[in-house]
């Protein structure tokens, strides 16, 4: 099947392109053509993807409207495609183009907006009407028209979309195995325990607390050293608080290789991210390369973080609690090594078990086969758009003059002669009224 996926994230500078990445090679895998188009200064080798770049330069606030118009300019140069996945940024846009009225499409949901301020505001309307959009297409067939990242995005797209369980399709993160490996056992004569964080380094999410959280570990007299991977507003403040302490390294973003090195050599990844309406409905891309590299997870309670079912490497806290219950683990885990031996194996189990990407890519490709099923490929080129010729006029075809048709003689009978009528005698004009009207 030929597949295009319309995408805003650059798969060379985004931190959440880990995604798309993974799950268009997995569909590749799975005998289809792939066309990846997205912003980027080059394209990337994806084995078995067609990667099409696309340069975007734009102030703020107007990226998304960017990339849908350079995905527009080249819409031709993409050839015809039997399944098209949007993401909900460009979705309005292309819907409007008209380009995605006669071939089956998805709408691709892989976070709510996570921005603060106005820029929120009107992202979370851009979303809402992304889906009104799906919500529109699924009034036409039962299928799939969207994918969400758990079951609590999904829930929240079911309150004012009214769509059905199998009309939301959920993809959770998922997380490269053969790349997120446990490091070597902690030795029992080993007294440091290893903090690691990675992804976007943003106030909003958290962040500056943790640097608190090593420095109340070592006032207890813990031996705990922090490391930061990743880049946002919150990098210099994290980079001015490092200064000074060698037990803080805020190494800025790296390549994933070295993010999976680090995270194989520490104890506990760290999840901060509030309870917010985007947290609590995310299905967080860390915590599944923290739990594939056999770390015990320490978090801020909510949706987005917790687990289904028994998961003993979890450990959630209220955000009160946040620094506090840290701490107290921190402790345990010092007197009793065993914790993180066992929570260890247990987190590593579970990754091999849930959060391999073949499930996600399973679920993506069960959705589009069931949507292609249900509305089958009618693409078509749309006539004067992105450089198709606009139809000539159909030539008008002269009338055929039909053959005379002779009638037998029919006799006529003859008219009597007309007797002109008298004319009307002449009526003499009213007079003038000279009083006032009166009302009838």
């Amino acid at each position: 099947m030929r597949i295009l996926w319309a995408s805003v994230r650059d798969l060379r500078r985004d931190l959440c392109a880990t995604t798309q990445a993974s799950l268009v090679k997995g569909l590749a895998e799975r005998g289809h053509d792939v066309t990846f188009v997205s912003p980027g200064s080059a394209s990337e080798t994806i084995e078995g993807v067609e990667h099409v770049s696309l340069s975007v330069k734009t102030r703020p606030g107007r990226r998304s409207r960017a990339i849908a118009n350079g995905i527009l300019a080249r819409w031709a140069e993409l050839g015809e495609h039997d399944m098209v996945l949007v993401e909900w940024p460009i979705l309005r846009r292309l819907h409007r183009a008209g380009v995605l009225d006669d071939v089956p499409w998805l709408l691709v949901d892989r976070s709510p907006p996570a921005d603060d301020g106005f820029l929120a505001r009107l992202h979370w309307f851009v979303w809402r009407r992304a889906w009104r959009l799906a919500r529109k297409a699924g009034r036409k067939h039962a299928g799939p028209v969207g994918t969400a990242v758990s079951k609590a995005h999904r829930r929240h797209v079911q309150s004012f979309t009214k769509l059905k369980d199998e009309q939301v399709t959920v993809i959770q993160a998922g997380v490269d195995l053969r790349r997120f490996l446990p490091g070597p056992e902690r030795r029992s004569t080993e007294r440091t325990l290893h903090l690691v964080y990675h992804g976007r380094l943003d106030r909003n999410r958290g962040v500056l607390a943790l640097p608190m959280v090593q420095q109340k570990a070592k006032n207890a007299g813990l031996g705990v050293t922090l490391t930061l991977m990743g880049e946002g507003d919150a990098l210099g403040a994290l980079s001015r608080m490092a200064k000074g302490s060698d037990d803080v390294h805020v190494l800025g973003r790296l390549p994933q290789d070295k993010v999976a090195h680090r995270l194989g050599t520490s104890h506990l990844g760290l999840l901060p991210m509030p309870e917010h309406r985007a947290w609590s409905l995310a299905s967080p891309l860390k915590r599944s390369e923290y739990l594939a590299s056999g770390l015990l997870v320490a978090g801020i309670d909510h949706d987005g973080h917790r687990l289904a079912g028994d998961a003993p490497f979890m450990h959630l806290f209220a955000k009160e609690d946040f620094h506090d219950g840290i701490i107290d683990l921190l402790n345990r885990m010092t007197r009793d090594p065993s914790i993180y031996v066992e929570g260890k194996r247990a987190a590593r189990r579970y990754a091999d078990d849930h959060l391999g990407w073949t499930h996600s890519v399973d679920a993506l490709h069960a959705a589009i086969e069931e949507r292609v099923t249900v509305e089958g490929p009618q693409t078509k080129a749309v006539p004067g758009f992105a450089g198709e010729p606009t139809p000539a006029p159909e030539p008008v075809a002269e009338p055929v003059k039909a053959p005379d048709v002779v009638a037998p003689p029919v006799a006529v009978e003859a008219e009597p002669e007309s007797v002109p009528e008298p004319a009307p005698e002449p009526v003499q004009a009213a007079e003038k009224p000279t009083g006032p009207r009166r009302k009838i």
